[in-house]
């Protein structure tokens, strides 16, 4: 879900890099490549093909990806401007939908605790 959020909010940013708002060009283009690198990751965690991923892999690429749509959607609601706080426009859908997400199960408490444990329980192991 919060890919889907992420690729709505920066397809809408990226409709709205005109004029002044050229000046996030670099920072929507950044957010893009990340959401492609984000996707990524999660395709070849979805097909198997990283078996080296453990269980960190998961709650590292949804960690990523919160982050990712957190971004996505402040970059969005710079680009639209006073219009995107309007409680009908889908700029402000996706600050709720966007905002909903760390609290969904698994929590971002819950992962980042999960990858807390990955890491330290690796370095018992190679200690």
């Amino acid at each position: 879900m919060a890919l889907g959020v992420a690729d709505a909010a920066l397809g809408s940013a990226g409709e709205a890099l005109r004029g002044r708002g050229t000046v996030l060009t670099d920072e929507h283009a950044d957010l893009v490549g990340r959401r492609d690198e984000a996707g990524g990751r999660l395709t070849a965690l979805a097909g198997g093909d990283n078996p080296d991923a453990g269980p960190a892999g998961p709650a590292e690429v949804r960690l990523d990806a919160l982050q990712l749509v957190a971004e996505a959607v402040n970059l969005d609601g710079v680009l639209q401007g006073g219009e995107g706080f309007r409680a009908d426009s889908p700029t402000s859908r996706r600050r709720r939908e966007a905002a909903f997400l760390p609290v969904q199960a698994p929590t971002e408490v819950q992962l980042r605790s999960l990858l807390g444990a990955t890491r330290d329980e690796g370095v018992r192991h190679a200690c």
